[in-house]
């Protein structure tokens, strides 16, 4: 009852903070007809942060959604603790697959059956990385300028394929009866997947909002189609301190559309920022967690 008590309170927490903060930045702006950045170097930073956190609840929403095809009952507090616990695990392990495996084990007090909970995972990438692919090649179809070197448009072509390919084989692997699955269940899945393309525009924006402090002159659909395309490589599971290879693209590809290398490294270590303060809140409830588990564990040995 406490644990739940406190994990309760640190989501009602987090939440309220961040929707005073939008009304906050809402009011702030209407109460000033001309917003100056350099006075208010701080606004668009925390503006960008907030947005990102809403756009994690929506990506938790997701993840709960999709538990739930897989008859896994999260609630929206369990959900947010697992994927923000999750993502402090993908920064501080070597291997952005620690994620997954934390969220598979933390998985079993929800669902027993492993083959249940990798399948929730499982789904749960091949809707993200789908979206991904959409959201970039619907962009490049469109895209009004070409890149500073254009073979990189035969190498994004390539990347979008195999990532489909992928996608398909692992999920014919893993779900058998795939096409009735995805018959019974289409709503649902329609819904998840609008609710990821919601996610990243919305996490794109946060980005776009923070880089106006940094006046970079780029648009939100440049930005939109950098970290869609980008955000594919984190399937690649190597890193180091949640520093890998979509990282390494997005500052490449912002180079390609005429960013200088530190304008390029100043929008991907935006995301970063805003991921890795997420990260060190999940830390934190992780760690509320075990403090709590010791505490439970303690009480039952005194009780024997």
């Amino acid at each position: 009852m406490i644990g739940k008590n406190l994990t309760f309170w640190f989501q009602t927490i987090h939440a309220a903070l961040v929707v005073i903060g939008v009304f906050a930045l809402i009011y702030s702006l209407s109460t000033n007809s001309a917003v100056d950045i350099a006075p208010n170097w701080g606004l668009w930073l925390v503006a960008g942060f907030l947005v990102s956190q809403i756009s994690f609840y929506i990506y938790s929403w997701r993840f709960r959604k999709v538990a739930g095809l897989m008859k896994i009952k999260l609630s929206a507090v369990d959900s947010l603790r697992l994927n923000m616990q999750g993502l402090f695990y993908h920064f501080f392990l070597p291997f952005s697959a620690a994620a997954d495996f934390a969220k598979f084990f933390k998985l079993k007090t929800h669902q027993t059956s492993k083959q249940e909970r990798l399948k929730t995972i499982i789904l749960d990438h091949s809707v993200g990385l789908f979206s991904l692919v959409f959201i970039s090649g619907f962009l490049l179809s469109f895209k009004e300028h070409t890149f500073e070197y254009p073979q990189i448009n035969y190498f994004i072509l390539v990347g979008i394929c195999l990532t489909m390919l992928a996608i398909i084989l692992v999920c014919k692997k893993y779900f058998v009866n795939a096409k009735e699955f995805a018959t019974v269940n289409t709503r649902e899945i329609v819904t998840i997947f609008a609710s990821s393309i919601a996610m990243q525009t919305l996490l794109s924006l946060s980005v776009k909002l923070a880089s106006l402090n940094l006046g970079v002159e780029i648009s939100y659909l440049d930005i939109l189609f950098v970290m869609s395309l980008s955000m594919i490589f984190h399937a690649v599971p190597a890193h180091l301190l949640g520093v890998g290879l979509a990282e390494i693209m997005g500052s490449a590809l912002y180079i390609t559309i005429g960013l200088s290398p530190i304008e390029a490294i100043q929008m991907v270590s935006i995301l970063y920022f805003f991921r890795l303060t997420t990260a060190i809140m999940g830390g934190a409830w992780e760690l509320l967690n075990q403090k709590l588990i010791r505490r439970r564990f303690d009480q039952q040995k005194l009780l024997k």
